[in-house]
């Protein structure tokens, strides 16, 4: 498990560990999470593909 999955992980369980239900509040603080993660994974997998190269725009091809 890479480190920002393991992050995320610990992070999520103790916001899911509250024994009473989770507040609207709380809800969106884990949806925020989620989305964080999403976001980081989807950057990685880009990165992965095409490399850290601007793929578009004025500046594509840039380093």
């Amino acid at each position: 498990m890479t480190s920002l999955n393991q992050t995320m992980d610990s992070l999520l369980r103790q916001a899911l560990a509250k024994p009473e239900p989770l507040s609207g509040r709380d809800l969106e603080g884990v949806l925020r999470l989620m989305g964080i993660w999403r976001h980081q994974m989807i950057a990685n997998s880009i990165i992965e593909r095409d490399g850290a190269v601007v793929q578009a725009g004025p500046f594509v091809g840039m380093r």
